[in-house]
């Protein structure tokens, strides 16, 4: 085994860069510093406006690492007439008639139990909540088959598992690409891979939430909790290096190379939303781990006061309004998450940064649920500022995504006929709707597709898991019956698509919506049935 470092530090910095940041730290011993919560607040007006604007359009994409990341910053809020969490129900599964969630797949959570971490971030009861009349810990421990094989991936299922266990489920077995796996062979193979692993998962910073999470909720497995400390330490000094690189940007006399070789030694680039995605990240890992009796160096705590004042000055005065929302609230929705932690904290704790006996952290977790109705769509009064805050603007760039719905596939979507029908289309994305029958899983479904190559439309039915792969059977029972009763629809078969099939006709761009859309109808309706019945009779 490799000899493990007494301290964890991710990146290795030049002398000038070490030197920066030990100035950075000692002026910050010397200042004392206070959250600007006048700032913070305005900040969170302006960003629950956007969320406002756009919740909507996330929540039609029909994607469970999406509505995870939207409890995670903005909680269990109501939608609809209903919890959010209510949106999980199209992601349970079943076997052996035990509800659960796919891990590491397009159909469930991204990474394994990430809508259950989050769930938890966002101080959600698991016995008490219900999805589809499922408690959420019945789902999370039902949860076991996890798709890949890599330490990194584990942090999210250590957080989760660490706030919602019972004595019982200590025994629990898991099953990391169809290989047995107790809890605390999951701890060996997450500490591994925070010394010595990737960063592709979210920098490390969920595995350092869950070894901390773990290590001080699960008694048997205290003996970690110095690797959690030092994973923990190594993560918090990174604040301290965003912070760094918005001195440069404030002070006229900053130095624009340092400011490039953190840059890319944080593989950030120059784009705001990476800043504000990074310690969002490090500080809400930076929280938790204070509220599972970690310690935060003071000087930490202050840099961390720092940045978060700092980032919502550059947020209020011209992030806000430069980024697309679309493509940043999952940045957004953490770095909420932290700042108002934050702020709890700082209200909370006595001179040596100790938690206030009486600190209930599910309940101060729940404070910040959003009340969409609460919203008002009118942008707050800008806050005065001695400096020409645009200037700072021209140091960053902006990720910044068209989401319009494509023209072509637009037309076909405002069609009359379609909105007449029963047919309820999902998916918020530019490209594409799909359309689920009720009691279909996720990865079997029609859908009507604009080809970015040549602006023509498809009219589909997809098999996406191999679990399904039987029913491509019915596929050719459909096929043949089209071809022999339904001639002027020219539907196609596709063996090869997910390794499981699909039936699809073409339509170029001269043809009309009416045409596609009584098409895209009379598919339905040769399909539907004979497919659900197949399903039925499926051991899945």
């Amino acid at each position: 085994m490799k000899k493990r470092e007494k301290i964890w530090f991710p990146i290795a910095l030049s002398d000038l860069e070490k030197e920066a940041l030990k100035k950075l730290k000692s002026t910050i011993k010397e200042t004392p510093q206070k959250l600007d919560v006048n700032l913070l607040e305005e900040v969170d007006k302006k960003v629950n406006i956007l969320l406002k604007n756009n919740v909507n359009t996330i929540v039609e994409r029909n994607s469970l690492p999406n509505l995870s990341h939207l409890i995670c910053g903005w909680g269990n809020f109501m939608y609809e007439g209903a919890p959010i969490i209510e949106k999980m129900e199209d992601f349970i599964f079943y076997k052996n008639n035990e509800p659960y969630i796919k891990q590491c797949d397009p159909e469930g959570d991204f990474h394994p139990w990430q809508s259950l971490a989050y769930t938890s971030m966002a101080g959600v009861d698991f016995n008490a909540v219900k999805v589809k009349n499922h408690s959420l810990k019945d789902l999370a421990f039902n949860s076991v088959w996890i798709n890949k094989n890599k330490g990194e991936e584990l942090g999210h299922l250590l957080f989760a598992f660490a706030n919602n266990y019972e004595k019982n489920d200590l025994n629990n077995t898991f099953y990391l690409n169809g290989i047995s796996h107790d809890l605390e062979a999951l701890i060996h193979r997450a500490i591994d891979a925070h010394d010595y692993g990737g960063f592709e998962v979210c920098r490390k910073f969920h595995l350092s939430e869950g070894l901390c999470a773990i290590t001080a909720k699960v008694a048997q497995l205290e003996k970690y909790k110095p690797d959690a400390q030092r994973f923990l330490d190594g993560q918090t000094e990174m604040v301290g290096l965003i912070q760094l690189i918005f001195e440069q940007i404030l002070n006229e006399d900053g130095d624009l190379t340092l400011l490039t070789s953190i840059r890319d030694k944080m593989v950030i680039l120059s784009y705001f939303e990476n800043h504000v995605y990074y310690l969002g990240h490090a500080i809400e890992n930076a929280c938790f781990g204070m509220l599972n009796g970690f310690k935060i160096d003071m000087v930490h705590y202050n840099l961390m006061i720092k940045a978060v004042n700092t980032a919502n000055r550059f947020l209020y005065h011209f992030g806000l309004d430069a980024i697309s929302f679309l493509e940043s609230f999952l940045s957004l929705g953490h770095y909420r998450r932290a700042s108002l932690l934050l702020l709890e904290i700082s209200n909370n704790i006595d001179e040596n940064l100790n938690l206030n006996a009486d600190f209930n952290i599910n309940e101060k977790l729940k404070l910040y649920t959003v009340d969409l109705d609460a919203i008002e769509d009118s942008t707050p009064a800008s806050i005065s500022q001695d400096v020409a805050e645009q200037h700072y603007k021209e140091y960053f760039l902006f990720s910044v995504k068209d989401y319009n719905v494509l023209p072509r596939l637009n037309e076909v979507l405002e069609n009359e006929i379609l909105k007449e029908s029963r047919i309820e289309l999902k998916g918020g994305f530019e490209h594409f709707r799909r359309y689920h029958p009720n009691k279909w899983p996720r990865s079997v479904h029609f859908e009507i597709v604009q080809y970015t190559l040549n602006d023509s439309i498809g009219v589909e039915l997809h098999i996406e898991d191999v679990v399904y792969k039987d029913l491509f059977s019915g596929l050719e029972e459909i096929h043949q019956h089209i071809k022999a009763n339904v001639p002027e629809l020219e539907v196609s078969i596709d063996k090869t698509w997910y390794n499981c099939g699909r039936l699809y006709m073409t339509y170029a761009k001269e043809v009309s919506t009416n045409k596609i859309i009584e098409d895209f109808i009379k598919l339905i309706d040769h399909s539907e049935e004979k497919i659900s019945n197949k399903m039925q009779k499926l051991e899945v």
